[in-house]
């Protein structure tokens, strides 16, 4: 089966072309065959029922924004986004095992034969 991907190289504000054009197009086309490019990997992994080397890879885009704002963004999405609490924090009061025990725990009595 043949699929065609699109590839985009998006470049933020100030940053130089790289990879070059020519390295993506060996990375992801059937110009790089027989390289050990994803689609080598992708023909291997499928037992050679998926296809991806014609595929196609577009110049570079300049995505309008720098580093920073990609950072800021990160760093803004993060905040927001409620992480769950730590192992620590679950523990039951009073419980007498530690995190790290009772992963001590669980690898010996995966490691026992029974």
């Amino acid at each position: 089966m043949n699929k065609r991907l699109a590839v985009l190289l998006l470049r933020v504000a100030g940053a130089p072309d790289l990879p070059t054009k020519d390295y993506a197009e060996k990375l992801f086309t059937n110009a790089g065959r027989g390289t050990r490019n994803l689609v080598d990997y992708y023909d291997e992994v499928s037992h050679g029922w998926l296809d991806i080397g014609p595929s196609r890879v577009f110049d570079w885009i300049d995505y309008g924004h720098t580093r920073q704002d990609l950072v800021d963004f990160a760093n803004k999405a993060k905040a927001a986004h409620k992480q769950p609490p730590s192992m620590a924090a679950r523990r039951r009061p009073g419980s007498r095992h530690q995190p790290r025990e009772i992963q001590r725990l669980v690898f010996v009595a995966t490691r026992r034969r029974w």
